[in-house]
């Protein structure tokens, strides 16, 4: 009488396969977070030129102080400072927001500097963290938010 053996997996194949497995989820996990990190701030950054727009209408007299309230998941809210630029405030990570913010609020100025000669303004941008740690608030910048990258945080 003759028996049909099976081919199975030898434990090695096994272990190995997992660990090939194991290496890939190590290298692509944290590749794809600072994506969706990046994703995340480009969404912002391109709000940029849209809010400049209307702070130069505001501060030309065309229109009232926008009202804009939530935009985007990651914005808690976007005051126009009249003089001053836009203040917009960053939700963090325990409210569904920047997951880098972890649980302290930001807020991104875009200030403007209007040119009394020529009547031009031309925009800077800071990062004010409100955790205290200018590390913290550095690090932000840098990775994060390359259009306000600045050593003194204004660009």
């Amino acid at each position: 009488m003759q028996f049909n053996q099976a081919r199975a997996f030898s434990l090695i194949e096994l272990i190995i396969t997992v660990s090939i497995i194991a290496l890939l989820m190590a290298v692509a996990a944290p590749t794809y977070q600072r994506y969706v990190d990046s994703m995340q701030a480009q969404k912002v950054i391109d709000l940029f030129p849209d809010l400049q727009h209307r702070y130069q209408l505001l501060a030309d007299g065309f229109e009232p102080a926008p009202n804009i309230t939530n935009p985007l998941p990651e914005i808690s809210s976007i005051q126009f400072s009249d003089g001053t630029g836009v203040f917009i405030s960053l939700v963090p990570k325990s409210s569904g927001g920047f997951r880098f913010l972890g649980n302290t609020t930001a807020e991104i100025r875009l200030l403007a500097t209007k040119d009394p000669a020529t009547q031009t303004v031309s925009w800077s941008c800071t990062f004010n963290d409100f955790s205290g740690d200018p590390a913290v608030t550095l690090s932000i910048i840098r990775n994060v938010f390359p259009d306000c990258t600045c050593p003194v945080g204004v660009c």
